[in-house]
């Protein structure tokens, strides 16, 4: 039953993401105009949320799903791929050979990039809550999934992902990690810094109130 609706939430925002893409293409600012002192000097239209960039590949989370640029030539980047996904795609973190996305009541999606020409889905892990941020180090991906928390989630083996840990929280929309610790965004408590040492047993070790 879920299936069918993630289709046509799917169908829905794509069509969304089409039309809203004409238009940008329409009014977005032309190349040489500045504006605050910044220039801008090449642009693709379209809907984008999330963008993660790896050497002269940039990675889009575009809504319907990843789209894939070479912007080895800022003025004139190209579209490599796009790639349509179940769900709400709208954050991105590359690792490796892999794009892990965020997308919402879809979960986690891993998408195997190396060849950017010619993405790969190769693995998903349907996240309790709206997984909308997601960030990897090492075999861990850390997912902002609103009202349900921190997700921590094993990706060693991309076809065959599990979750090992989790902290509950209001509703993250944000996630950071440095070393052992990961920096999570709140939208009703504000920052809070969770002990990732044990990725089976995360603890809150400070808080500061937004």
């Amino acid at each position: 039953m879920r299936g069918r609706k993630d289709n046509k939430k799917s169908l829905v925002w794509l069509k969304m993401a089409m039309v809203l893409g004409v238009l940008t293409s329409l009014i977005t600012t032309t190349p040489g105009q500045q504006n605050e002192n910044v220039e801008l000097i090449g642009f693709a239209g379209g809907v984008m949320a999330d963008v993660f960039v790896k050497g002269n590949i940039a990675y889009c989370a575009a809504g319907h799903g990843l789209s894939i640029f070479d912007v080895s030539t800022p003025t004139k980047p190209i579209v490599l791929a796009n790639i349509l996904l179940p769900g709400q795609a709208i954050s991105v973190h590359v690792s490796g050979q892999y794009a892990y996305v965020a997308a919402r009541w879809a979960g986690l999606r891993i998408i195997d990039v190396s060849n950017p020409t010619s993405p790969k889905s190769v693995g998903y892990y349907d996240t309790p809550g709206d997984a909308v941020k997601v960030y990897v180090s090492g075999k861990y991906a850390y997912v902002a999934d609103r009202s349900a928390g921190l997700r921590i989630i094993d990706v060693s083996n991309p076809s065959s992902l599990k979750e090992v840990g989790y902290y509950v929280t209001t509703h993250a929309m944000g996630i950071y990690v440095a070393g052992q610790y990961a920096y999570v965004v709140d939208a009703v408590k504000g920052l809070l810094i969770i002990d990732i040492s044990d990725p089976s047993s995360p603890r809150e070790i400070g808080r500061h109130e937004t």
